[in-house]
């Protein structure tokens, strides 16, 4: 029997899609088109009009998490900006990896699932240890776009958010003081300080909206409750006409620039918005933010 509608995702290639339940069976598929036969209609009906399912043949089993090969945390990637110059290790990069591991924890203490907690624990204090060894730069008193770097990058913004660390904690304030030094463009947060070793572009980028929109979380979160109000109010002021905000801002034309609309825009919006309620401590309309 299908799914609620609400429990399926569409997956598309602007050619054909593919909608897909919560339970990771493909319930409706038309190939090459969006108007061609159908190859899977369970959504209409029952299982036997057809769909793609990868699932344990008996329906009680439970699924066990492993993390494959111990050591591939160590392995340098392209971060979460995908540059496209040599793999780094990069801090954000390697902070996601242990929220993996915290959060994995977290699940087996506090709602019993099953998975080798201390051997999690290990690593998770392990990669904790690497980041604050070699993903910080005392010289400058920041944390670092990557191990072994002296600059910076927007997204280590998202340590606190994340639990890694404190809004207030002394080395989360010494980086944002160095972000607003180097990234900040007339009031706005560029992503990183772009340069051809790193991403293989064109030296130059407009500021990125989310992550001006992170720094509003990061003010409201350390106290700079009047520093938080006047960014957001800044940043809101940006929308079009239709109230929806772009990637990038070029602050020279004031023209959006990038993917529009952008959702990660609007998604850093709204927890800045909720990090700015919960600094006030009051409830205030969404709209008067």
């Amino acid at each position: 029997m299908a799914l609620h509608i609400e429990d399926y995702a569409l997956l598309s290639d602007c050619h054909s899609a593919a909608l897909v339940g919560r339970d990771g069976s493909i319930d409706w598929l038309c190939l090459p088109r969006y108007d061609s036969a159908s190859m899977f209609g369970a959504l209409l009906g029952t299982e036997d009009q057809g769909r793609w399912l990868l699932a344990p043949a008996d329906p009680t089993a439970t699924a066990v998490r492993a993390y494959v090969g111990e050591s591939f945390w160590r392995r340098p990637d392209q971060g979460i900006w995908e540059v496209r110059g040599t793999p780094r290790e990069f801090t954000h990069s390697r902070v996601m990896v242990w929220t993996a591991f915290d959060r994995a924890i977290r699940g087996a203490t506090e709602y019993g699932l099953p998975g080798p907690v201390e051997r999690w624990r290990t690593i998770r204090d392990e990669v904790r240890r690497d980041i604050e060894e070699r993903g910080f730069n005392t010289a400058r008193g920041c944390y670092t776009q990557h191990f072994g770097g002296e600059e910076v990058d927007a997204s280590l913004l998202v340590l606190p958010q994340v639990g890694f660390c404190a809004a207030d904690d002394p080395r989360m304030l010494g980086t944002v003081a160095v972000l607003e030094a180097d990234l900040m463009r007339d009031g706005l947060l560029l992503r990183y300080t772009t340069h051809a070793a790193l991403d293989g572009l064109e030296p130059g980028e407009h500021p990125f909206l989310a992550c001006s929109f992170w720094l509003v979380e990061q003010y409201a979160a350390s106290g700079r409750i009047e520093d938080a109000q006047a960014l957001m109010t800044r940043l809101v002021g940006l929308a079009n006409d239709v109230g929806l905000l772009a990637e990038e801002y070029d602050v020279t034309t004031g023209h959006h620039a990038g993917n529009t609309p952008q959702a990660l825009t609007h998604l850093t919006l709204v927890r800045a918005a909720d990090a700015l309620v919960a600094a006030l401590a009051v409830k205030v309309p969404a709209d008067s933010l």
